[in-house]
This record gives structure tokens, C-alpha cells and sequence, in this order.
């Protein structure tokens, strides 16, 4: 089983840490902006969440 692996698991934890982070800031961003900036910011965001979702399924496809 794959998980048993240390490498891997190492490596999906340093993933999940390195995203943690960044949804936080996109979440403040979106509470601080204005309208024309919240636009922004979501459509940044929506594209983040596209790079989020192909990372997560990459790892599950793994096993």
C-alpha cells in the first residue's frame, strides 16, 4: 500500500500545507475587497481552486 510509503505521505502533508495557507488569503482577501476588487479576486481564486482540484485528484489517482 502506498501509504505506507513515508516519502508520500510527507509529500501530500507538505501539499496540504503549502494550500492551507493560501485559501486563508484568498478568503481575507474576498472579505477586504471592494466590489470591483471582489470580482477580482474570485475569478483569481475560481482558477486556484481549478489548480487545487487537479493537485487532490493527481494524489488520488496515485492509489
Amino acid at each position: 500500500m502506498l501509504w505506507s510509503d513515508s516519502n508520500l505521505r510527507i509529500e501530500v502533508i507538505n501539499i496540504f500545507m503549502l494550500m492551507v495557507p493560501s485559501i486563508l488569503l484568498y478568503k481575507n482577501e474576498i472579505e477586504n475587497a471592494g466590489d470591483s476588487e471582489r470580482a477580482a479576486v474570485l475569478k483569481d481564486s475560481e482558477c486556484y481552486l481549478i489548480w487545487v482540484r487537479w493537485i487532490i485528484t493527481s494524489i488520488l489517482n496515485t492509489f
